[in-house]
């Protein structure tokens, strides 16, 4: 398993553990979402065309499928 910067649809597990005490921070980063800012840099109008396309296919295939009435 190879470790570095994750990506959109990759799949992770956490453990939780309980203890009585915290340890000292080792390391601390900050990253901010990659969908916010791959949002930023696409213009309003191709964003909301883009997700009103992907809502129009989505309802169709959920339409197909008997899932949701017109």
């Amino acid at each position: 398993m190879g470790w570095g910067m994750l990506e959109i649809g990759d799949v992770i597990e956490v453990e939780v553990a309980e203890f009585e005490e915290a340890s000292m921070l080792v390391a601390e980063e900050k990253h901010a979402c990659l969908i916010e800012n791959k949002s930023e840099n696409v213009d309003d109008s191709k964003d909301l065309e883009h997700k009103l396309n992907l809502y129009y296919r989505l309802k169709k295939v959920l339409e197909d499928e008997n899932q949701v009435s017109e």
